[in-house]
């Protein structure tokens, strides 16, 4: 293990992008990692950053430039999904895995998507565009960035990558594959449909 201990480390990447996943990693790894990130709709709390290392639930990804400046020496990780795969995920996410919370934190996550996506409710249209948007944007802002690193959801996320970021050993137990909803059939709107 590194002498010097690690800095700050943000998830980047969109809900359903292996966050949850990426979050059980980090303790693995020796690091406290925020099981919600909720409490900074309203805006960055000194007291809960500095109780927790890391930090992947929303508003986390659409806070990349303040956090950037707060913590210059951070480590950022960019989960990313194919489109129609990330709408499936999405998809279940606002039905099935939303409908299983209780009231109040249903009530949390529909005022978070509100905030991050602006709706509460599937849409696949508004999504679609946010993750176009996010990415887009991401590509841009990491690109002169030292300690960005991006990962492919779909093709797994391993230990190597990670821990060489994080400047940590790599752990001899198999990286944590969690919250993965059922695959199911998406339909594409029709005007998103491709041709």
């Amino acid at each position: 293990m590194s002498a010097h201990p690690t800095p700050k480390v943000f998830g980047l990447g969109l809900a359903r992008t292996g966050t949850t996943s990426l979050h059980h990693a980090m303790s693995v790894l020796g690091l406290r990692s925020a099981p919600s990130s909720a409490v900074l709709v309203d805006g960055l709390d000194d007291h809960f950053l500095a109780s927790h290392d890391a930090f992947f639930d929303n508003p986390i990804p659409f806070l990349r430039d303040e956090l950037a400046e707060r913590f210059p020496d951070a480590r950022f990780i960019v989960t990313w999904r194919p489109e129609e795969a990330w709408l499936r995920s999405m998809a279940w996410l606002f039905g099935p895995g939303l409908d299983r919370l209780s009231p109040d934190m249903r009530a949390l996550g529909d005022r978070v998507h509100r905030h991050v996506y602006g709706i509460d409710t599937f849409d696949a249209d508004v999504l679609l565009e946010v993750h176009r948007r996010h990415y887009a944007e991401l590509r841009t802002w990491s690109r002169d960035r030292s300690h960005v690193l991006w990962l492919d959801t779909d093709e797994g996320l391993t230990w190597g990558p990670l821990c060489e970021l994080l400047d940590r050993p790599v752990p001899d137990v198999p990286f944590p594959r969690l919250n993965a909803a059922a695959p199911r059939r998406f339909r594409w709107p029709r005007q998103l449909r491709r041709r």
